[in-house]
């Protein structure tokens, strides 16, 4: 196609921080679809495309307890997608929706609208560790995980906390105790159990009424987030969403186009 075939050319991510092509503010939560629609920006671009362009803003969860600020960008047309399959599956229910990334965050989700937002690092702090510490050859390891020894992990984290849960890991290769599946394991079931904590939290103080919760991956980080929220004892349910023909993103973008019209 040529550039007059296009009738408009929406983004959303991180190109709408200070680092990307124009920083726009993120939107209050709660907000539904035809709410988020009037928070988006036209802006001419005339470097690049030369023409206007539609930026969708990130989303924020405000509170004046400063452990309760989540912020994301990106994950919100995402969410926006799914709110009419969640609706089918579950009405006006509250539901925990789980998006796995270097920045994994947890949307609460009531009908058509995302009412909260729990943010935590992750990808990277697997990355780092992976990368520049003596568990790198634990975490290098090829194979399926192992359910219960990622469960391990969980409850190690609980007990003992970050570090010498971690120091548990490298004590298993020092001594080469166990499969190094089992360790790798372990591990993560460690370095991704704080997301449970930090959800359970987030429910219990937000949203009580909650006890469902939505892993949207698939695949070996969809079984890792499945095995780490069975953990919780909020959480009667929880699923892994199998992932669409059309892509969760641009439905969302469908959707608020639909909404804009």
């Amino acid at each position: 196609i040529s550039d007059p075939d296009v009738e408009r050319i929406c983004i959303s991510g991180m190109v709408t921080t200070k680092y990307g092509i124009r920083e726009v503010p993120h939107c209050l939560l709660p907000v539904s679809g035809e709410e988020f629609v009037g928070h988006l920006v036209s802006f001419h671009e005339d470097k690049q495309f030369k023409r206007d362009l539609i930026l969708v803003p990130g989303i924020r969860q405000s509170s004046d307890a400063f452990e309760l600020i989540g912020l994301a960008r990106g994950e919100e047309i995402e969410l926006f997608g799914m709110t009419d399959m969640l609706q089918r599956e579950y009405g006006d229910r509250t539901v925990a929706v789980a998006m796995p990334g270097s920045h994994t965050h947890v949307a609460f989700v009531q009908g058509d609208r995302i009412v909260g937002l729990c943010s935590n690092i992750t990808g990277e702090i697997f990355y780092a560790i992976k990368e520049s510490t003596v568990l790198a050859p634990i975490l290098s390891e090829d194979g399926v995980l192992n359910p219960e020894w990622v469960a391990k992990g969980v409850a190690a984290l609980n007990q003992y906390g970050l570090t010498r849960a971690l120091y548990l890991s490298h004590t298993m290769n020092m001594l080469d105790q166990y499969k190094m599946i089992d360790r790798k394991s372990f591990t993560e079931g460690v370095l991704f159990g704080g997301i449970a904590q930090s959800t359970e939290y987030f429910a219990q103080k937000l949203f009580p009424e909650c006890n469902t919760l939505l892993i949207a991956a698939n695949g070996e980080v969809g079984e890792l987030y499945h095995t780490v929220f069975s953990t919780c004892e909020r959480f009667t349910t929880v699923k892994i969403i199998p992932a669409p023909q059309e892509p969760w993103a641009l439905q969302g973008y469908r959707k608020l186009l639909l909404c804009e019209i």
